[in-house]
């Protein structure tokens, strides 16, 4: 019976929990923020996944939805998150250049991304 209302307490607070997580990032490309296309800025986390996660981690899905150079705007699958934030964390060098990627914000639907005014 405890283990019946452990699995029961598991997936009531995974049905909670959101589909997709947002993210605003600021790419910092020798110490200068970076104002990148679109294209480049999924090339650039499609790098970090596959150099932290192996190529498997190519099928996630994580969806630009905004890149200027003050913020970039993520929508990554919640069961993906981690591995995400822990390849950008990781990421240091883009196109031979001294890399680095700051998370602003994360939040489980996008009125709560204080910041989403300025995309």
């Amino acid at each position: 019976m405890l283990i019946f209302q452990a699995v029961m307490a598991v997936q009531s607070y995974t049905s909670n929990s959101p589909p997709f997580y947002y993210l605003t990032l600021q790419i910092l490309i020798n110490g200068q923020p970076a104002d990148l296309h679109i294209n480049s800025v999924k090339t650039l986390i499609n790098h970090a996944l596959s150099s932290l996660h192996g190529e498997l981690s190519l099928s996630l899905q994580v969806d630009v939805l905004s890149a200027k150079a003050s913020a970039i705007l993520l929508r990554v699958p919640a069961k993906a998150s981690v591995k995400v934030r822990s390849a950008l964390t990781c990421l240091s060098v883009y196109q031979d250049q001294p890399c680095q990627l700051h998370v602003k914000e994360l939040s489980g639907s996008l009125l709560g991304i204080t910041q989403v005014q300025s995309f």
